[in-house]
């Protein structure tokens, strides 16, 4: 899968601009044309994208007729760069129970492995599988419980337990 995104970019009067990953670098502030003096990635590959709250330090100036912006709205300039990570970070942190959830889905699991694979994960094309030797035998209420963490079972071809959340960033 090719990586799918865009920047965003905040000159020194705070100007913002973006532009596609795979666009021609935006150098200059098309505003002011000053040079940008902050940068941040987004990640749109699997469909999530976070842009980091920004502060407005001023918003558009405004037509004295119509009320529609006759110029940029400015913010305030942050202190580093955001990073993707940064992002991610800040929305783990309003809802921490990602990586609880994953370890309670395997938990679960672990609980329907009587044989002990020694390596019972799989993760292609973003689907993380988990072979479990008795995992069609999940209790109703378990395999309800798995469904709520974002795994499914498929009895049909692998027979495994999958997951589209955890198997991709």
């Amino acid at each position: 899968m090719s990586y799918e995104g865009y920047e965003i970019y905040l000159c020194e009067q705070g100007h913002r601009w973006s532009r596609d990953v795979y666009s021609p670098k935006a150098p200059n502030c098309p505003h002011c044309k000053g040079p940008r003096v902050w940068t941040c990635s987004i990640d749109q590959t699997n469909g999530d994208e976070s842009e980091p709250k920004l502060e407005v330090a001023e918003p558009a100036p405004a037509c004295g007729s119509c009320s529609q912006p006759i110029g940029p709205t400015r913010y305030v300039v942050p202190e580093k760069n955001v990073k993707p990570e940064d992002v991610e970070q800040e929305i783990e942190e309003q809802n921490p129970t990602g990586l609880q959830d994953f370890v309670e889905a395997l938990t679960i699991l672990m609980g329907y492995d009587s044989e002990g694979s020694y390596s019972p994960t799989n993760c292609q094309h973003d689907i993380l599988r988990v072979y479990v030797s008795e995992g069609n035998d999940v209790t109703e209420e378990d395999a309800k419980r798995l469904n709520e963490l974002g795994f499914d079972w498929d009895g049909d071809d692998l027979e495994c337990w999958y997951s589209f959340r955890f198997g991709s960033n």
